[in-house]
């Protein structure tokens, strides 16, 4: 048997990948964990099913104009069936 796992994904790891590095400069593309390859942002993609949660390190409160685009982001790739039930 093994142990209870919970696993999350962050928005910017589902729609960022070192493609955008150009895009976003140094500074806004230096996250934790690093940005990775479009094939490992599609296989985020692909596995949703076994994701628990998404996650983002903005507070509620401090960031409300982060949390808000995050969701937007979230009920948009939900009406383009990227995540679905």
């Amino acid at each position: 048997m093994g142990l209870p796992v919970t696993c999350e994904v962050t928005p910017h790891h589902l729609f960022l990948s070192v493609d955008d590095f150009e895009t976003l400069g140094l500074k806004k593309s230096e996250v934790r964990p690093r940005l990775a390859t479009r094939e490992d942002q599609c296989a985020l993609w692909d596995n949703l099913a076994v994701i628990d949660c998404f996650a983002t390190d903005h507070g509620l409160i401090a960031h409300s104009s982060c949390t808000l685009f995050t969701l937007l982001l979230l009920l948009a790739a939900t009406s383009f069936q990227r995540i679905r039930n």
